[in-house]
């Protein structure tokens, strides 16, 4: 239980920071564009909040066991133990990110509405269900917990075997979008998630991030120390 706090705090340091500059870029984006729409240099602008938010959870994701798997291990954290916390943490991280979301998204939707600012937030769930702050909740969580397992398979990946493995699997993963057979079966699940007003089809992305998780485990579990020095090597 020790060893869990004590990667959590860890995550908890080397998230914060770029949490708070990330939102802080994020607010001030839009708080630009709604004074160039007030006095009249964006007509009839939007903002899309989404993709920046996906965007940064996968960065974040690759870059956090980079920067806590060295610091952890020193302090006796084992890498069974190092590994469940990172995930436990980027549960949190998935959660807390969804709920700032939403929180700046319903709020600064609703200030624009009520001051009849013509800047209008765009955000791609309402072409998928009815809006509501449980459903948009529900969404950002299942989609920012991918992108986050998606970014720390790819970290673990680099860090465990080095780069060269690591543009092997983004290949192959890219080579998925091309050969037909599994790209129409990537093309039939997008459909499904697109097409559908049912919340509980998105649940299969927050399966398939558990098994991404999965996967990573037996590379964290024979990952030596420094790992990351020796593959880049």
């Amino acid at each position: 239980m020790n060893q869990l706090k004590g990667t959590l705090t860890i995550i908890w340091l080397e998230s914060k920071r770029n949490f708070l500059i990330f939102f802080m870029v994020l607010l001030s984006i839009i708080v630009v564009s709604v004074i160039f729409s007030i006095v009249g240099i964006f007509q009839n602008a939007f903002i899309n909040t989404n993709a920046p938010v996906m965007v940064y959870a996968a960065i974040l994701g690759a870059q956090l066991y980079r920067l806590t798997f060295n610091y952890g291990i020193s302090f006796g954290v084992t890498r069974k133990n190092f590994y469940y916390g990172a995930v436990t943490g980027i549960l949190g991280i998935a959660v807390t990110l969804a709920l700032l979301h939403n929180t700046i998204y319903f709020l600064v939707d609703k200030l624009l509405e009520t001051f009849h600012v013509e800047l209008r937030l765009l955000n791609f769930y309402s072409y998928l269900i009815e809006e509501s702050i449980v459903s948009y909740l529900w969404l950002d969580f299942t989609i920012l917990l991918f992108f986050l397992a998606v970014g720390l398979l790819f970290s673990v990946i680099w860090f465990r075997y080095g780069l060269v493995a690591l543009y092997i699997s983004i290949g192959a993963f890219l080579m998925t979008l091309l050969v037909p057979f599994t790209l129409e079966l990537w093309q039939q699940f997008i459909k499904l998630l697109m097409t559908s007003e049912n919340l509980y089809h998105f649940g299969w992305l927050a399966i398939i991030s558990v098994g991404l998780f999965l996967l990573g485990f037996p590379m964290v579990r024979s990952m030596n120390q420094y790992a990351k020095d020796k593959g880049a090597a």
